[in-house]
């Protein structure tokens, strides 16, 4: 049973999306872990100013980033039951006053090749590899957003609860900050599991 929390109407309308979309069972998951992943970028605090090699477990925020000299994405881990008939990803508005998005920016979901990731050691060096697209959405700046990442769920369960890994990623010369987990981070994954 989906509850109407004090975020007021828009994760009610998201809610009743949800709901319209699946069978009772649906359950809502926060990420177990979160992590901003560098590829490229200058980092004062890191070794010879080279982001990628640095883990950022201790930032307030997650940084998807397409700019030409911080390129960036969040790495994601969710634990999910193993009978699941599809999982859609609510992402809250970025962080106000900390997102530059266009009219055509999207923000498109991954998976990541192996969830054998912490996130108090993970980089750009050694961070899971980021497979092909599975969804995209423009970014609206202004309120919650769903992502159906069905296909990552469902190519990821066995026989007994899953850990699944996802990346975000951002176009556009752009970039978005979400609160991270050690931040009132407010990502979460709702997993229908059917009647």
């Amino acid at each position: 049973m989906l509850v109407k929390s004090a975020l007021g109407t828009v994760i009610a309308s998201c809610a009743l999306f949800l709901a319209s979309t699946v069978n009772a069972g649906l359950l809502q998951l926060p990420p177990n872990r979160d992590a901003t992943v560098y590829q490229t970028g200058p980092c004062n605090q890191c070794v010879q100013d080279a982001c990628r090699s640095c883990n950022y477990n201790d930032q307030p925020e997650l940084l998807v980033s397409s700019q030409l000299r911080v390129q960036s994405n969040v790495l994601l881990n969710f634990n999910i039951p193993p009978v699941n008939y599809g999982c859609y990803l609510l992402l809250p508005a970025p962080n106000t006053g900390t997102s530059s998005v266009g009219s055509a920016t999207q923000l498109t979901v991954y998976p990541a090749a192996t969830s054998n990731w912490q996130e108090n050691t993970v980089t750009g060096e050694n961070a899971p590899t980021r497979g092909n697209a599975v969804a995209s959405r423009i970014i609206n700046p202004t309120t919650y957003q769903v992502i159906d990442v069905s296909s990552i769920c469902q190519n990821s369960t066995t026989g007994s609860n899953v850990d699944v890994s996802l990346y975000l990623g951002i176009n556009d010369n752009s970039y978005v900050r979400y609160n991270s987990l050690n931040n009132g981070g407010k990502i979460s994954l709702f997993v229908n599991q059917g009647s």
